[in-house]
């Protein structure tokens, strides 16, 4: 008796292990089965089965049915990435797919229940993209002119209206991996914009080029004026030179004037957009960039003279005296920055030695500050009118 319950125990666990080996070996079947569906395959001798397969059998299901899904998995992702590509280029475009099969490659819902990724399916994408590729390439060698050609004339209007540097947002060149077809129109939009501009106010902008280039030519000449061979009377040279440093002398303040009246007339008939550069009108420009190089020349001046002090000390009394006192001009000068002490100018060029450091300490004004009012000739600090006043 005890032997025949043992036996019933044992059937019961085979046909228990039988349930589930067949259970397992039909699911992947139907596995098999659904992959070569999505595949747009046909298996003609793998279907449910009753019995038991061996265990080689059952290893070439199993193979088989990764070998299903891996195929699976790779048309859909390359469909996936195909798509996106579509898609992306057209958005790039900004324009609609006018051919039937790429329209329809860009439409498709690939994640579908019922979609079936079989060669066909396959080849029409491919053929989809690469027609799609083609007509984006095209696209993106005319962009790259017009972006080119519009960036062109964009920049010389940036030089014409005097546009700051901080300003000029626009990427020098054509990138297709991050431009599109608005980034193209934005620059030929500023360029209309810059030109109708240009337009209006051309004859100050022009005085504004002719006032630099004789402010240019001025600096020029002072920085050689200890040049020996600038004074060398070689075929009246030096009285040409003369001549037209004088010219230069009376021309700069007949020209600011002239600025000053037209921006003025401008700006009262355009109140809702005046002119204005780096936040000044083009005279308080103007008057800024002449009060910063009057500035530096006199501190250039003022550490001269305090290095050969200080190489040269002179006595008073029983004291040595190693620190040059400023000249008028220079205490006026240090005393008007500090009372600026809102605006904040770019650093000057030349580098201020210890010595001197110690000497501006002397005239009240530390060398910190001072160089926060220096500033080169070009590039403005936003909003300056009342150091005119």
């Amino acid at each position: 008796m005890f032997q025949y319950k043992a036996l019933e125990c044992e059937k019961d666990s085979l046909l228990s292990l039988k349930k589930d080996r067949l259970k397992g070996q039909n699911e992947i079947i139907r596995g098999i089965t659904s992959m070569a569906i999505k595949l747009g395959e046909e298996l003609h001798e793998i279907h449910e089965r009753n019995e038991i397969l061996d265990n080689d059998e059952l290893k070439k299901l199993k193979h088989l049915n990764e070998e299903l899904m891996n195929r699976y998995e790779d048309r859909l992702s390359r469909s996936s990435q195909m798509q996106t590509d579509l898609c992306r280029w057209y958005e790039q475009m900004r324009v609609e797919p006018t051919d039937d099969l790429v329209l329809y490659a860009v439409n498709i819902n690939l994640g579908g229940e019922d979609h079936i990724f079989d060669e066909t399916f396959m080849d029409e994408m491919e053929e989809a993209h690469r027609r799609a590729r083609s007509e984006h390439a095209k696209w993106v060698e005319q962009a790259r002119f017009d972006y080119s050609e519009a960036m062109a004339k964009l920049s010389d209007l940036w030089e014409q209206c005097h546009v700051p540097v901080s300003e000029r947002t626009f990427a020098p060149e054509f990138r297709s991996a991050i431009h599109s077809t608005v980034d193209v129109e934005k620059v030929k939009n500023e360029a209309e914009r810059l030109g109708r501009l240009f337009s209006e106010r051309s004859c100050i902008y022009e005085k504004l080029s002719k006032w630099r280039k004789l402010w240019e030519e001025k600096i020029e000449y002072e920085r050689n004026v200890n040049d020996k061979s600038m004074y060398k009377n070689r075929g009246g040279s030096l009285q040409t030179v003369l001549k037209r440093q004088k010219y230069i002398s009376n021309h700069l303040p007949q020209l600011l004037d002239e600025l000053e009246s037209e921006a003025m007339i401008y700006n009262e008939k355009h109140p809702e957009n005046p002119i204005l550069i780096d936040g000044l009108s083009p005279d308080e420009h103007v008057r800024l960039v002449m009060q910063d190089y009057a500035f530096q020349k006199e501190m250039e001046k003022y550490e001269k003279i305090s290095s050969r002090n200080s190489a040269t000390p002179r006595k008073l009394g029983s004291r040595s005296i190693t620190s040059a006192t400023p000249s008028p001009m220079s205490r006026t000068t240090l005393m008007k920055a500090q009372s600026h002490s809102h605006i904040s100018y770019p650093t000057c060029r030349k580098t201020t030695s210890p010595k001197v450091q110690s000497d501006i300490h002397l005239a009240g004004c530390t060398i910190g500050t001072l160089k926060r009012r220096l500033s080169p000739i070009q590039g403005r600090p936003t909003k300056l009118r009342n150091i005119m006043e």
